[in-house]
């Protein structure tokens, strides 16, 4: 079947918690680890679709302009909705491993959603999404977390899977977006009470590339000017790296690409090789007011060790 595309080319303006220990490379002294939280039981409120209409999305991090985040090429990118807009393009392998992530924050009292992408794993029940989707540094896990994989206009074709377990990083617990990154273990669910990757397939993990990539950057944009009921991509090269709060040569800088996407793409699967090998290298994480400048975790050992422990529980 054909996919049909609208393009623009745009350049950018210049619980009981457990810690498990892992042996990482390129972390500071103290962010050496995973953390995770099961599903409480507290979390049984039902998601009606009138609930997930007035999740709020979740903010997506804007650091101060900074103008020295230009980079050496320009910002440019393209971005596009799936068109015709019809769900069983939505259906289709690939486009169908994304979705919504919708939960509850305790700390503030409010519904968000953010994006998603469904992840090869062991326990075919793996979810990678950002670290500040999962988790408030210096507070807590969020909960009540259910995925809606292949969303669209207010039809959720394959169900929705709730959570057994949610995880990120020692790191992001105490705030470097270095490392903005998390994940969930889903319990069956979906139309047949299946796996997430026997119903709808997965993307392959991967770590420890070169940086220069080209990458579609997958998610569902909730703030205005878009909607959040379309799977939108930006479709860009790595343009720079960035070192928000980390030590630099201790904590892998960030990469970034320029994009439009707005609060509730946060945790939006970034994807090499986009309709071949299809691997998952980084999530969508923090911007620069301002300007199109669209940044994401460096898969490294931290975020190979956040698979690893996410995918055998």
């Amino acid at each position: 079947m054909k996919l049909g595309l609208h393009t623009k080319t745009l350049v950018g303006i210049a619980a009981g918690i457990s810690i498990l220990m892992l042996p990482m490379m390129s972390l500071a002294t103290g962010n050496g680890g995973v953390i995770s939280a099961s599903r409480s039981k507290a979390d049984s409120a039902p998601w009606t679709e009138e609930r997930m209409d007035a999740a709020e999305p979740m903010p997506l991090p804007m650091l101060p302009a900074d103008v020295s985040k230009g980079g050496t090429s320009p910002w440019v990118y393209t971005s596009y909705d799936i068109l015709p807009d019809v769900t069983l393009l939505y259906k289709q392998p690939l486009y169908r491993t994304v979705g919504k992530l919708f939960f509850h924050n305790p700390y503030d009292g409010f519904d968000y959603v953010c994006s998603g992408a469904v992840v090869n794993a062991q326990n075919r029940d793996t979810v990678w999404t950002a670290g500040h989707c999962v988790y408030s540094p210096g507070l807590g896990f969020h909960v009540d977390f259910v995925f809606v994989p292949a969303r669209h206009n207010g039809t959720n074709p394959y169900g929705s899977w709730s959570y057994r377990s949610v995880w990120t990083l020692v790191a992001w617990q105490n705030g470097l977006h270095e490392y903005d990154m998390g994940a969930l273990v889903m319990d069956l669910g979906g139309p047949g009470g299946t796996h997430h990757v026997q119903e709808l397939g997965g993307l392959n993990f991967i770590a420890n590339l070169p940086r220069d990539q080209h990458f579609h950057a997958r998610g569902y944009p909730a703030a205005p000017p878009f909607t959040g009921e379309k799977h939108h991509t930006c479709a860009a090269s790595w343009v720079t790296n960035d070192q928000p709060d980390g030590i630099p040569g201790v904590d892998p800088e960030t990469i970034g690409i320029g994009c439009d996407m707005t609060g509730g793409s946060s945790g939006g699967a970034w994807v090499v090789d986009w309709g071949t090998n299809n691997y998952l290298n980084s999530n969508v994480s923090y911007g620069y007011m301002g300007t199109d400048y669209y940044f994401g975790p460096y898969f490294g050992d931290a975020a190979q060790a956040l698979y690893d422990a996410a995918s055998v529980d």
